[in-house]
């Protein structure tokens, strides 16, 4: 049966919606209205099943874009999917951004993909490929691309670095790439594990702003 699954994400400045199934990217939804992202998705969602003649009762998964990104955007779009999921009681995917970039890139043996974290830094991580599976050597980091770039200064491998902005990486290739694409969240999850509703979160690298506010009134 070729599975049919929905996909969100509201990590970026897009919200972008998707109707995935194992050979292709049915359909999809983009809008940049960032700011109204919760006041709109579920009805963006009701009229890309409805475009396609179909229904939630049709959906056999649900899929989201866990991160890194802005924190209102990942607490929305993980929570809509999260809802749906349980609702339907239907198995919830949760992708990385960082992870569907590695299916943007040709043949290497190492690649750094990012995005912008704002305040001189990165979200991002370091991966090397064993085996045709892509290992992440550092976990996911906040840092400035510097740091990224000293890590594998002195590695005697083909480096990729890929990310949503434009930025100087001497002695390595680079790919500017503003948003995953969704075939590459679609390959992502034909591989990735079935999850319940409620072992899928945001993926925060950092505090939020009122975390680290609340922390320094405690000091």
């Amino acid at each position: 049966m070729n599975k049919l699954g929905l996909f969100i994400s509201t990590a970026f400045s897009v919200q972008m919606l998707a109707l995935f199934n194992e050979e292709k990217v049915i359909d999809a939804f983009s809008d940049d209205s960032r700011y109204r992202h919760l006041e709109s998705i579920i009805l963006n969602i009701q009229n890309l099943l409805q475009k396609n003649n179909l229904s939630y009762q049709d959906l056999q998964y649900i899929s989201v874009d866990i991160g890194p990104g802005s924190f209102t955007g990942l607490r929305i779009g993980v929570t809509i999917a999260r809802t749906l999921a349980q609702t339907l009681n239907l198995p919830l995917i949760g992708i990385s951004n960082l992870d569907a970039y590695l299916e943007e890139i040709p043949e290497c043996t190492m690649a750094v993909p990012f995005v912008d974290a704002k305040r001189k830094k990165e979200y991002g991580a370091v991966y090397e490929k064993k085996a045709e599976t892509w290992q992440n050597l550092t976990g996911f980091k906040d840092e400035p691309l510097q740091w990224y770039l000293d890590y594998v200064k002195n590695i005697n491998k083909k480096i990729i670095f890929i990310g949503n902005h434009k930025a100087n990486v001497p002695n390595f290739s680079f790919i500017y790439k503003e948003i995953p694409d969704l075939e590459s969240f679609r390959l992502r999850a034909l591989s990735a594990p079935y999850k319940k509703f409620y072992e899928i979160l945001p993926l925060y690298v950092r505090k939020s702003d009122a975390e680290i506010t609340k922390e320094s009134h405690a000091k």
